[in-house]
């Protein structure tokens, strides 16, 4: 049994924020009667931001505290300032404190002001007015570099202004916190922190015995450009988003990069340059309904037509053949504060497409590496429902009926962790099959083949194919223990 840790972010952490209205240098106090301290930890994580750049010098958080509804004070910390931690772990010293607690309600939040750890291999600080623009701001601190934020003592909200965010902005992961309300006390205030983007990342697999070139791939209309509101004032933090605008962007392979080449059993965690280098974009987060299609593809004596609004076009080479396609995106939205994984997964001459969702949490798994092979629960192998379809066990077939889709269920015990994939094998472009991916987890999958030609002149037909791949990132043939009940074919007949 090995401990792995998942790619996810936590900051439980009084830190980030937008520097304060008056912020003048004062010689530091090493002991007050009753200090305010704020911890700021950082769990491990390799987010995009990591526990070793968040602890760096010339990173700042703005920290606000009200008290029993009136404005007390406001502050920079930092991980290197000059300043008494009172003995407590993680505390990052105040700027101008240390500050005292007094007799009321504590209330205290903040968010990022400035990250050190540069951006596209540079040195440069990131601070909010490198992608917000002067409207964020009312005043520069030039001795730091960073600036003042566009936050209401009144209403004790922050306003972000309306902005572009795409592929080309500056990265800066900016951060806010939850309230944390205290009577005075000794002990370090911990604040956590939260995303105000989402994050997306794209690349490609090839579970094939054949070399894939990658021609062409894009993402279309992605909208990218809104505003939003951080307001303080009640007992947790609320964020509110405006609506998308009209503003969209798109992205295809990078510069030079196309006509590269995947070997079999191979990955590119990097589709638009086809690096093993993982990358994320940051971006405002996106409803559903600006991703998901409801439109269908046609298909007209075997000829498949794809919806133009389906949102990823991707154009390769296999064996010779040149294939264009499209792909919809699934019915979800992009929320803040989680990372979206899309691999296009070649499987025996198909692309299809894998999400994996993780959020910017830590988490800790068991995974367990003892089986080489896949192995099924006790009655798990892949069994049709009888209810729906019509089963003949005797010649292995599944017939479609009343255009219903085909059900399926099988039970994976091992590897545990691991994920499986299925695709089609036969009159591939007459079916659907989902999902086509699945966790390992012990827990019953179902799968669902959908016919999707409306008239057939003939019978289609086609089988699954059926492959595990471990955590470890080898890729397992499973056909014969998925399929162990015999390898049904599905039929979808022609009309009489």
């Amino acid at each position: 049994m090995k401990r792995i840790l998942k790619n996810t972010f936590i900051a439980t952490s009084a830190l980030m924020g937008l520097l304060l209205s008056s912020c003048e240098k004062s010689e530091v106090k090493q002991t007050v009667d009753n200090p305010i301290t704020i911890g700021a930890t950082y769990t491990e994580t390799k987010a995009l931001l990591t526990n070793k750049t968040f602890d760096s010098k010339g990173n700042r958080a703005i920290i606000y505290d009200f008290v029993d509804g009136n404005y007390y004070f406001s502050d920079l910390i930092g991980p290197e300032l000059d300043g008494n931690t009172y003995g407590f772990e993680g505390v990052w010293p105040f700027e101008n404190g240390p500050h005292q607690w007094t007799p009321g309600v504590h209330k205290f939040f903040g968010w990022l002001v400035n990250d050190a750890n540069g951006t596209d291999n540079t040195s440069d600080d990131l601070y909010p007015a490198l992608i917000f623009g002067n409207n964020f701001n009312t005043t520069t601190n030039t001795d730091k570099n960073v600036t003042v934020a566009a936050f209401d003592n009144e209403t004790r909200t922050l306003t972000i202004p309306i902005t572009t965010i795409d592929h080309e902005s500056k990265q800066f992961d900016f951060m806010y916190s939850n309230i944390v309300s205290s009577e005075p006390q000794n002990a370090p205030v911990n604040l956590e922190f939260r995303h105000l983007f989402t994050a997306v990342s794209f690349g490609v697999e090839n579970s094939t015995s054949s070399y894939i070139t990658i021609n062409d791939f894009k993402i279309e209309r992605i909208p990218s450009t809104r505003s939003a509101q951080i307001n303080f004032s009640g007992s947790s933090t609320i964020v509110n988003y405006s609506e998308s605008t009209n503003d969209v962007f798109s992205r295809g392979l990078d510069d030079g990069k196309g006509n590269y080449i995947i070997s079999p059993t191979n990955l590119r965690s990097n589709i638009f340059n086809g690096s093993t280098t993982q990358e994320f974009m940051m971006l405002w987060p996106v409803e559903a309904e600006n991703l998901y299609s409801t439109n269908k593809i046609t298909t007209e004596e075997g000829v498949v037509t794809y919806p133009e609004d389906w949102k990823m076009y991707i154009k390769y080479t296999a064996d010779g053949k040149t294939y264009e396609k499209r792909m919809n995106f699934p019915n979800a939205s992009w929320d803040a504060g989680k990372k979206y994984y899309y691999n296009i997964v070649f499987a025996d001459k198909m692309v299809e497409l894998k999400v994996k969702v993780t959020p910017w949490e830590y988490e800790e798994q068991d995974i367990d590496y003892s089986d080489n092979a896949p192995s099924l629960s006790s009655g798990g192998a892949l069994a049709w429902n009888e209810s729906i379809s019509i089963v003949d066990k005797t010649n292995k077939m599944v017939s479609i009926v009343n255009a219903q889709p085909a059900e399926a269920m099988f039970t994976l015990q091992s590897p545990i962790g691991g994920s499986w994939i299925v695709s089609l094998v036969g009159d591939v472009n007459a079916f659907e099959v989902s999902p086509l991916s699945g966790i390992i987890d012990n827990q019953t999958a179902t799968i669902y083949v959908k016919p999707l030609i409306t008239s057939p002149v003939r019978d289609y037909k086609v089988q699954l194919k059926f492959t595990v791949r471990r955590s470890d990132g080898r890729m397992i043939a499973a056909d014969d223990i998925i399929q162990a009940n015999g390898k049904y074919t599905i039929v979808l007949p022609r009309n009489n």
